[in-house]
């Protein structure tokens, strides 16, 4: 725990690109004026524990929802998304660096810190705080900008195929007020702290960053140049008669899979392996865990038939399960891919470190970079974790009848549109545990999801040890699940609704509750488990099949709860004759059938220290707050407040920056979650 700091106090201090287990940037630390960024864990990638103010916390990378923080740390005038529940003057906007700790003109952490009066602080380059304080461990003043800069471009592969994602980073000397990317194609992006780009034509391009400072307004740039050529093909046929390296031709194919990836050396490449059951050799990586399949290159590997037709077998210890002699399915480094198989007997070893060679039966990755897609893993064993996937991001996956001691599906992983059914763990998780869920349906477990988050997702129909259904402990939001969780928004215990459960069909049936009740932005793209599109109607369904003919717009659960008739009659009506109708009602958390009910300002208080703007408000609903100054036919607001968490009954923000003169004219808006 604490790949950057444990247990310390940390004043104008850059935490940036540190890894741990848990907790990659700093654990159970003080911190204050720091930047903590581009940190990553497989549990908590920037915080866990500890009391940080005016820091950034930013870009670091975790399985579950903790990437940059975790439930247990306490932030005050800190920059980080999402925005904490808790804590005072927090903000969630993309802080604007030029790299992993320089503001940039344009980033909102500038003046929005608070000033301790007992200390005369200092940033990290030693110039002095304003007042009021930047965010983060380096201070923005302007005409304060200034000096040398000095800019390096770094990349981990110079040598790629066509429609590789690489990734860059920068370290720059010196204050910046800009940073601009440019890729050789026509493509820029400004002020990150860290870019990938893939290009879709071979040739030679300069990858620059240009940053810009008060001193140097014509820039300073940093250059890599990165060849890129058409992306080469390895190929696998089952019992191949004339394997010739590198195997770039079905007449020359590898007769097995590790031999046609081992031949690959451009990242990027692809190797596409034939139908069969692949159930011989193996490598063993990180100490005697053998696997049947090893992928250290960022390559894919991709079935030509689907999963149906192509299989990788492990194997199970001399006396069965999980023990010595046993064999892991794949094993993914950074930066690779799987697609279209089954993998399926896997196991592990009880000996060994457990950190590699006792987790993740059937597949092992080292993070949540590995892209798994349209794979079925299906009686895996795990010992310590995972007799699923450890680790990787798993997309339209069926999760099937895996054990371990801990998330007998998934460990540490990340899931958008999977099935995870009949899975079990000696502890509480049959299903999952510190991973990531997105239109998710989880049912029939023994034991559901423990740590991580749950967004449209179905839990339902699981069970543990001790007879608790469905949950322990899981971040739920817009969620079909029973009990209902103790925090988290859009969750409703209505039965899913399936067409036939108890023959495996997950389909929704036509009045299902979880149609249009997901929350559409944070929803995959694409497609759902079938191959249909995944949006259909007003919002993304709940769970991984997206319901395709809706007769309603609106949320079938919300319309349910209310009485409401979800044939569509219904979603532009007012029947409380408040002026807002169903949609708006629905969208800003009021009641349909109570009048007093509604999204309405109140008479707002003029003081000293500007305005009181109140209005009536729910809980767990987010506003914005816009403030006009003319009401002409452009109506030209402008943002006063934005991420004002709702309190029960109403909601009061002060406008300190109100103009002294009248008119002035406010509105209140609900914020997408």
């Amino acid at each position: 725990q604490g790949g950057g700091a444990s247990q310390a106090i940390l004043m104008t201090c850059a935490v940036v690109a540190n890894s741990a287990e848990a907790a990659g940037g700093v654990f159970d630390s003080s911190l204050y004026y720091c930047t903590v960024t581009l940190n990553s864990a497989r549990t908590v990638g920037g915080a866990s524990l500890g009391h940080l103010e005016n820091c950034i916390v930013y870009f670091n990378q975790a399985a579950g929802t903790d990437a940059n923080y975790d439930t247990y740390a306490v932030l005050d005038y800190c920059c980080t998304t999402p925005l904490p529940a808790t804590g005072t003057a927090n903000i969630s906007l993309n802080p604007q660096l030029s790299d992993g700790t320089h503001l940039t003109a344009a980033s909102p952490c500038i003046g929005k810190g608070r000033n301790w009066p007992d200390f005369k602080w200092h940033d990290i380059g030693g110039l002095p705080l304003a007042d009021p304080c930047s965010i983060g461990c380096e201070e923005y003043i302007t005409g304060s900008v200034t000096g040398a800069l000095s800019v390096a471009v770094t990349a981990p592969y110079t040598n790629v195929s066509v429609g590789f994602e690489t990734p860059f980073g920068v370290v720059i000397d010196g204050r910046t007020t800009a940073g601009l990317w440019t890729f050789g194609d026509g493509a820029t992006l400004s002020n990150r702290a860290s870019v990938r780009h893939c290009w879709s034509t071979p040739g030679v391009y300069d990858v620059a960053l240009t940053a810009f400072n008060e001193s140097h307004p014509e820039g300073v740039s940093g250059t890599v140049q990165v060849n890129v050529i058409a992306r080469p093909v390895h190929y696998v046929v089952k019992g191949s008669s004339n394997p010739v390296p590198p195997y770039v031709s079905i007449e020359t194919a590898a007769s097995d899979i590790q031999s046609a990836i081992d031949a690959a050396s451009v990242p990027g490449s692809l190797v596409l392996a034939g139908d069969g059951v692949y159930a011989s050799g193996g490598r063993a990586v990180d100490g005697l865990m053998t696997n049947r399949v090893v992928v250290e290159k960022p390559l894919l590997l991709q079935s030509m038939n689907g999963p149906q037709k192509t299989v990788i077998v492990g194997a199970q210890a001399a006396a069965g399960g999980n023990g010595d002699g046993a064999i892991r399915c794949v094993y993914l480094n950074e930066g690779s891919g799987l697609s279209g198989f089954t993998l399926t007997n896997g196991a592990t070893r009880i000996g060994g470190d457990a950190a590699y060679e006792q987790k993740g039966g059937a597949i092992w990755c080292p993070s949540t970079a590995p892209l798994i897609t349209n794979c079925l893993l299906i009686n895996n064993r795990g010992y310590a974790r995972a007799g699923g996937s450890y680790g990787g991001t798993l997309a339209n996956c069926v999760v099937m009848n895996n054990a371990a001691q801990d998330g007998g599906g998934v460990y540490a992983s990340a899931l958008a549109g999977c099935i995870l059914v009949g899975n079990s763990s000696l502890m509480s998780e049959g299903a999952a545990y510190g991973s990531c869920l997105t239109n998710c349906t989880v049912v029939g477990n023994s034991g559901a999801v423990a740590g991580g988050s749950m967004l449209n997702c179905i839990s339902f129909y699981n069970t543990n040890r001790w007879g608790a259904p469905n949950n322990v402990g899981a971040l739920m939001n817009h969620c079909c699940t029973f009990p209902l969780p103790v925090s988290g928004w859009g969750n409703f215990t209505n039965e899913p609704g399936f067409v036939n459960f108890a023959a495996g069909d997950l389909h929704l049936e036509v009045t299902s509750p979880c149609i249009n009740s997901g929350h559409t932005a944070d929803a995959p793209t694409g497609t759902d488990l079938d191959g249909n599109p995944r949006l259909k109607g007003g919002a993304v369904d709940v769970g991984v099949y997206e319901f395709q003919n809706p007769l309603s717009l609106l949320s079938y659960a919300w319309l349910q709860s209310n009485g409401l008739s979800t044939d569509g009659s219904a979603d532009f009506a007012d029947p409380d004759c408040d002026g807002m109708n169903n949609w708006e009602e629905m969208l800003a958390g009021s009641n349909p059938t109570n009048a007093s009910s509604c999204l309405r300002l109140l008479t707002p208080a003029v003081g000293q220290s500007g305005v009181t703007v109140t209005w009536q408000s729910v809980t767990n609903t987010v506003y914005f707050l816009e403030r006009a100054t003319e009401f002409g036919t452009s109506r030209a607001f402008s943002n006063v407040g934005s991420n004002i968490v709702g309190h029960l009954n109403t909601t009061s923000f002060l406008d300190t920056n109100a103009p002294g003169y009248g008119p002035i004219w406010y509105r209140v808006g609900v914020q997408t979650q």
